[in-house]
């Protein structure tokens, strides 16, 4: 019996013992839990656990600690000869209920089929850099994925989708369903969470923050988006309500200082002065940083060439920020050596992945 792992391609073989010893007997698949972690399955093979007896057998394999238990046992380990019946596994692969005609709990006495369940270990097992899938038990979908850095004492992860999340701050959006997190395990250190992104909403990964409600607000713990399995990472030290959140949409515009009609002549370095507005107002401030990006003939729409300064007086093509007429502003000291007469622009971002804004300026 095998599992194939879509994303990857990989196939790994099921009907293996704890050390992944193959299994003498044929088997045959009687359940998946709903992240693809845990797969019951019935064999007649004798060497997959100790002692068995020369008959079918309930098991399930743990895909991620590679473990396999066996499951039609008593809750000593102790095994009856008796054939058990059909098996599933619980949602989120935290119990297995199966049939049986042994006598697996003390007042079973009447020799007669019965149905039982049976608890299976933690899903969230001591060790390092541990994962965790949760599967959400009303939809059975695997919204987040986390990695715990330390896990000290084994437990169960959950995750449930939720309506009662506080307020997001103001002109935020919810980019995602939210989702609750919870677990039994003890931890210590960093947890990375990734939850999943519906692309159809939200194309564009990068404006997205990951929000963590903790001490009383919303905190942003983004570090990352992956566009191929469309998810959005964060770290956190504890666990609560997450969701991914739209920031209000900043719109910048330009406020162009040079002297109205002037002309410069070729050759010459032009003081591109400017400030960048909000709203009408003036936003220009030392931690929102520009950086010239092209410089090209608006005429003649010409190709973007790099922008030059002299002496280096704009290191790294970022605009200085000084004081234009008694007012926060930005300097750019534009070299014109080798351009043309015409009107030209001078390309640039506001921030570091903010909007291309641009100022246009004219040569002879």
């Amino acid at each position: 019996m095998f599992v194939l792992e879509r994303s990857t391609g990989i196939v790994e073989r099921i009907n293996v013992a704890t050390g992944g010893a193959q299994g003498n007997a044929f088997a045959n698949v009687y359940g998946i839990s709903g992240n693809g972690r845990r797969v019951m399955f019935v064999t007649s093979a004798s060497n997959l656990v100790a002692d068995l007896p020369t008959t079918f057998n309930l098991f399930v394999r743990d895909r991620w600690t590679q473990e396999t238990w066996l499951v039609d046992a008593n809750a000593d380990g102790i095994l009856e000869d008796a054939m058990p019946g059909v098996g599933r596994l619980a949602l989120d692969g935290g119990a297995a209920y199966f049939g049986s005609r042994a006598a697996l709990v003390s007042d079973d006495t009447n020799a007669i089929p019965d149905v039982f369940r049976k608890e299976l270990p933690a899903d969230t097992p001591a060790g390092t850099n541990v994962p965790a899938v949760p599967v959400d038990p009303t939809t059975g979908e695997t919204p987040v994925a986390l990695t715990f850095a330390t896990i000290t004492t084994p437990g169960d992860t959950s995750v449930t989708y939720t309506e009662t999340a506080p307020p997001l701050p103001a002109g935020f959006q919810a980019g995602s369903r939210y989702v609750d997190i919870t677990t039994t395990a003890v931890f210590n250190g960093a947890i990375t969470v990734c939850v999943e992104y519906d692309p159809a909403t939200a194309p564009d990964p990068s404006a997205l923050q990951l929000l963590h409600y903790e001490n009383g607000a919303w905190v942003d713990i983004t570090t990352g988006f992956d566009a191929t399995t469309h998810v959005v990472c964060g770290s956190t030290t504890s666990l609560s309500p997450f969701v991914l959140a739209i920031p209000p949409q900043v719109t910048y515009s330009v406020r162009s200082l040079l002297d109205e009609g002037r002309v410069f002549k070729a050759g010459s370095t032009i003081p591109i002065r400017l400030q960048i507005l909000e709203g009408g107002a003036n936003v220009s401030a030392a931690d929102l940083v520009l950086v010239a990006t092209g410089v090209r003939m608006v005429s003649a729409q010409t190709d973007w060439a790099t922008p030059e300064d002299p002496g280096q007086s704009n290191p790294d093509l970022n605009f200085q920020f000084t004081e234009v007429d008694g007012e926060p502003g930005y300097r750019f000291n534009l070299k014109t050596t080798g351009l043309a007469a015409g009107t030209y622009e001078l390309q640039f971002r506001v921030g570091t992945d903010g909007p291309t804004l641009s100022v246009s300026f004219q040569v002879r």
